[in-house]
């Protein structure tokens, strides 16, 4: 018994289909990761950069500044650019 060529063709089309398919998610699994990757290295950077920001906030509440404390908080905020949003 001899399988009808209609059927052959259905089961090309359906193989190339899921190739295709299998293509395509290959394809959205490397930019998710490579997303992924980016957004790790900008929360490790955002969080080293409050660190650091945290450490000069400290450093400035453990000296008695006076009247010139406000003329260091306007420092620590331009020594850190990226965080003038933040304040």
């Amino acid at each position: 018994m001899s399988v009808p060529d209609w059927v052959e063709w259905v089961n090309a089309v359906g193989t190339i289909t899921a190739a295709a398919i299998a293509a395509g998610a290959y394809v959205q699994s490397v930019r998710s990761s490579a997303a992924n990757e980016r957004a790790l290295v900008r929360e490790r950077r955002i969080n080293f950069e409050l660190d650091k920001l945290g450490e000069i906030a400290e450093a400035i509440t453990s000296f008695d500044l006076g009247g010139s404390s406000y003329r260091l908080i306007g420092l620590r905020v331009e020594c850190c650019p990226r965080m003038n949003s933040r304040f």
